[in-house]
């Protein structure tokens, strides 16, 4: 979003996650990628070319698939979902695009700092990214909710 793309789309399965999505970039379009075709709904926002970058926040093998399907030729999927050993990876989808694939483990210092000056000029607002707080107290309860999910969460925060 800080680099004004022309168009953002975010997917997901979880209509909560898709609400938040929208509060925090109003000008996203978003998918429910479980009730409507992804590769339709972007094709058809990107005239059958689709999207010059994808991004995974997720991690399995239909998810990796997904993206490079919506990726344009020559286009790139950058993931910064931790994945499992022994999930497939579609290598002749991944060649017939001719796709960058980038895999990320940990963000840098830079990814940090710019987040940071984007808060501080007003550029993001994150109000609705952590909705559960907990007092250090009940980490043990914190910790079960960022883990188990008994109600919809995005971040959970401890405040010590």
């Amino acid at each position: 979003r800080l680099w004004n793309p022309k168009q953002i789309i975010i997917a997901d399965i979880s209509d909560f996650n898709l609400e938040k999505a929208k509060l925090m970039c109003p000008e996203a379009i978003t998918v429910n990628s479980r009730r409507e075709s992804l590769e339709k709904k972007v094709l058809e926002l990107t005239n059958e070319i689709g999207v010059d970058k994808t991004f995974l926040a997720f991690g399995d093998e239909p998810t990796i698939t997904q993206a490079m399907t919506v990726t344009r030729r020559a286009g790139q999927v950058i993931q910064h979902a931790l994945m499992e050993d022994g999930i497939g990876f579609c290598y002749r989808l991944h060649q017939q695009h001719e796709l960058d694939f980038k895999a990320f483990n940990m963000y840098q210092r830079k990814d940090f700092e710019l987040i940071c000056e984007a808060l501080a000029a007003g550029k993001m607002d994150l109000s609705h990214f952590v909705t559960q707080r907990y007092p250090i107290e009940e980490f043990e309860k914190a910790m079960y909710m960022a883990d188990k999910r008994p109600e919809p969460v995005l971040k959970v925060m401890m405040n010590f």
